[in-house]
């Protein structure tokens, strides 16, 4: 669903894919190639809001925006239940499941935030680096090897997503009783 805020609306590149029930509000600029999952909430209030090409926003992720405008950059992925508040990611950065992304914090290029874990309004990742923990600190560097699994596993799901279609309730195939 799209909603506009304070008269500013989102806008959505054609080959955008939006699952159901994601909710898309203000001023959101969602890009091409852009798979934005089922249940995914993104919102700007009174700042904008860019999720460039190829960017991932998984299933039931909240990506707010209030004081900072917010950029998820080219095929960043926010895994599934993450929240990024004011906060922002480099190209092909990495935020793992349930972690959080506070006000002004920045996930670097190529960066991973690991599951369950929370950058600290203000703090700036490293490029290429793995963080961790509540608070996340630098775990160490990541491997040629790590950054190409995970550029890959991005660029998989925006194709698979590309297929997705709905299909009427008399096409499911019930197994069993």
């Amino acid at each position: 669903m799209f909603y506009e805020i304070a008269g500013r609306g989102p806008r959505v590149h054609s080959t955008a894919r939006i699952a159901p029930g994601a909710v898309i509000a203000g001023d959101v600029h969602v890009g091409p190639d852009v798979l934005i999952g089922f249940g995914a909430l993104l919102y700007a209030e009174d700042s904008h809001m860019e999720i460039e090409q190829g960017a991932v926003v998984s299933d039931n992720c909240v990506v707010h925006c209030k004081r900072n405008s917010v950029t998820l950059g080219k095929y960043s992925v926010v895994g599934h239940g993450a929240v990024v508040c004011d906060g922002s990611l480099g190209d092909h950065a990495w935020v793992g499941i349930n972690s959080v992304v506070l006000d002004g914090a920045f996930v670097a290029d190529d960066c991973l935030l690991g599951s369950i874990s929370c950058l600290l309004e203000g703090v700036r990742t490293t490029e290429r680096t793995l963080w961790t923990g509540s608070p996340a600190v630098e775990l160490e560097n990541r491997t040629e090897a790590q950054i190409a699994g995970h550029r890959g596993r991005a660029a998989t799901r925006s194709s698979m997503m590309a297929t997705l279609q709905p299909i009427d309730r008399d096409q499911v195939v019930y197994e069993g009783e």
